[in-house]
């Protein structure tokens, strides 16, 4: 289960760090969420009115540009 999710957080990261040339602005305040998110949540449990502000942000992250198969 931890690799699963260890490979999960992984694949979001690389997705939007790849969309960085593209959308750079906005993939950058995502990555800057979600590293401040992590950090935050190797010393606290979630917190259950945060957590599903998280997986929006997980969802933006690896969701595809417009125009993009």
């Amino acid at each position: 289960a931890l690799m699963a999710y260890i490979a999960f957080y992984t694949s979001i990261f690389v997705a939007c760090c790849k969309k960085l040339k593209t959308d750079g602005k906005m993939c950058a305040v995502l990555l800057a969420a979600f590293c401040g998110y992590m950090a935050q949540a190797m010393f606290n449990i979630s917190v259950i009115d945060v957590a599903p502000y998280f997986w929006i942000l997980c969802g933006l992250m690896a969701a595809k540009p417009r125009g993009e198969n």
